[in-house]
């Protein structure tokens, strides 16, 4: 009789993409036509006019383009409007030509467009005089080095704009050191990152910045559900939510923005917990908001609409999870496309090929993301590597390439524990993969082997109650029953079963079914008085 089925999980894993700095103004706003593209040529205007009149190459004063009545579709864009104040600026008034291009970075970077926002922010900080301009100026730079996936330069160029300002003392503590928190977690020092965190709310709730305190508790929660902490991470996440409420009543408020970020976290987070079904609630919350504030290839705004592609697939709806990302995908191929987010959306969208059965699409689409990722990365290590590496290992071992699989696994494994180390979710996952290819090359010792340090992690990080958990029970089982241990294996596959029961899984979601039919099977084979997946509850 054949062997139970064994469930294959993903390794593409991307529970949200990258936490993005919403401390540093507001980026990507879509404001009303017209209005919204002069905004910032007025503030930048009005720098200027405290520094001193600019003058024209004739001697005569610049009237001020603002003023000016023009038919709308001759509206010059902000940076039309910059790059000729810049070079009407004589090059020796070095304060004005500092503002200005530090403007041009913002706009640049509101419309990510990275690379030519770096360019201008180095400027700024090039011919910044005082050490508080020279620190914000880093401290933009290290941003978009941040989102370019730059992350090396990004951590040092950040370490320097604190130590330009003077340490926590500066007035851009905050931001400096939650950006750089940002960038280690994105590098999986997640200690590291909470460090940060811990220490930029402190400055936070002296300042009284009430945007800043909650952004950072809901970042400190992320950060522990990424290690697979959800208790944890729940706990920072509740206190996110308990100063939101405050705030409701406080004359002080809190932006819609940031409330929409804490939801999308927390979705997240009960996403990882299992409960697909709330996280959908929560991200919706959060997509209402973002989705009228930020462009729509903002990093905040695809992370959400990446959760809910992943919660549409783990509900059971794979097509609708497809169009989704496929969507996603076509937003980020029209978009300026800089920095690493392409890359993460096609790493899920392999796996979801995979899972289809169209395995050369599914390689074809890793290739790529891998590419993108090396473009972007360089030499770095990074976990998101790792993450497209087990992947497009998977990849090969569905399609009968097992050395070539072994390879890509154990490669995966490596950068996983240079990175976010041993005990991570995305660690264990590859110990589970590679115990499916032992099984599948007939080696049950070492796969079993394998499966027991997938679980030992999982115990450490995402708990008992985990649906991963009950993968890796469903998936030692198989081994077991090969072994003719059906007992044994039919007491793993009851675990399963429970775990799914205390995570609240629909009774047709598809690991309820399969763990189901292989205690079925493995009941049958063991000649039990009871072989119905009805008895499973009452036998448990």
């Amino acid at each position: 009789m054949a062997a139970p089925h064994q469930a294959q999980r993903d390794n593409a894993e991307i529970h949200n993409l990258p936490p993005i700095s919403a401390h540093l103004y507001a980026q990507g706003v879509q404001q009303p036509a017209g209005l919204g593209r002069w905004m910032v040529a007025i503030v930048s205007g009005l720098a200027l006019t405290a520094l001193g009149v600019v003058m024209l190459p004739d001697g005569k004063e610049a009237a001020s383009p603002w003023m000016r009545r023009q038919e709308p579709e001759m509206e010059p864009s902000p940076v039309d409007i910059l790059a000729r104040q810049l070079r009407q600026v004589p090059a020796g008034n070095v304060e004005a030509r500092r503002t200005l291009h530090a403007s041009m970075g913002h706009i640049f970077r509101d419309r990510g467009r990275y690379q030519e926002a770096a360019q201008h922010y180095k400027e700024a900080s090039e011919l910044a005089a005082g050490a508080a301009d020279k620190s914000v100026a880093l401290q933009h730079l290290g941003l978009v080095e941040m989102h370019l996936g730059h992350l090396t330069s990004a951590a040092l160029l950040l370490s320097a704009a604190l130590a330009a300002g003077g340490g926590d003392q500066a007035e851009n503590s905050v931001g400096v050191l939650h950006t750089l928190g940002d960038v280690k977690l994105e590098q999986g020092k997640i200690e590291e990152a909470i460090r940060e965190y811990t220490r930029a709310y402190s400055i936070a709730v002296q300042h009284r910045d009430l945007d800043e305190s909650v952004l950072l508790l809901a970042d400190i929660g992320e950060a522990w559900a990424r290690k697979g902490h959800l208790e944890e991470a729940f706990k920072w996440m509740q206190k996110a939510s308990g100063q939101l409420e405050v705030s409701r009543t406080s004359a002080q408020g809190i932006t819609e923005l940031v409330a929409a970020k804490v939801s999308s976290y927390l979705g997240s987070a009960y996403h990882l917990q299992g409960n697909a079904a709330k996280a959908m609630d929560l991200y919706h919350k959060a997509m209402r908001v973002q989705a009228k504030s930020l462009r729509p290839s903002h990093s905040d705004l695809l992370a959400t609409r990446v959760g809910m592609a992943r919660a549409q697939r783990d509900m059971g709806d794979s097509d609708g999870a497809m169009r989704a990302i496929e969507a996603i995908e076509k937003t980020l191929r029209k978009g300026p496309n800089e920095g690493p987010d392409l890359s993460r959306v096609l790493v899920l969208k392999s796996d979801m090929l995979r899972a289809a059965k169209q395995t050369r699409v599914a390689e074809d689409t890793a290739k790529e993301a891998i590419r993108l990722q090396s473009e972007c990365y360089g030499s770095e290590d990074h976990p998101e590597i790792a993450v497209a590496i087990a992947s497009y290992g998977g990849i090969l071992h569905d399609s009968g390439k097992f050395a070539e699989a072994r390879e890509k696994y154990e490669e995966a494994l490596k950068m996983n524990r240079r990175t976010v180390g041993k005990y991570h979710p995305e660690t264990a996952s590859i110990y589970n993969s590679m115990g499916t290819l032992f099984q599948d090359i007939g080696d049950p010792v070492a796969s079993f082997g394998q499966f027991t340090k997938c679980l030992e992690i999982q115990r450490g990080t995402v708990g008992e109650t985990n649906p991963d958990v009950a993968n890796t029970y469903n998936n030692m089982a198989t081994v077991l029953y090969q072994q003719g241990r059906s007992e044994e294996a039919a007491g793993l596959l009851k675990k399963a079963i429970q775990i799914l029961d205390a995570t609240s899984a629909p009774k047709l979601s598809p690991e309820r079914l399969l763990y189901e039919e292989n205690l079925e099977e493995v009941l049958k084979s063991a000649g039990s008085a009871d072989g119905s997946a009805a008895s499973i509850t009452a036998d448990a």
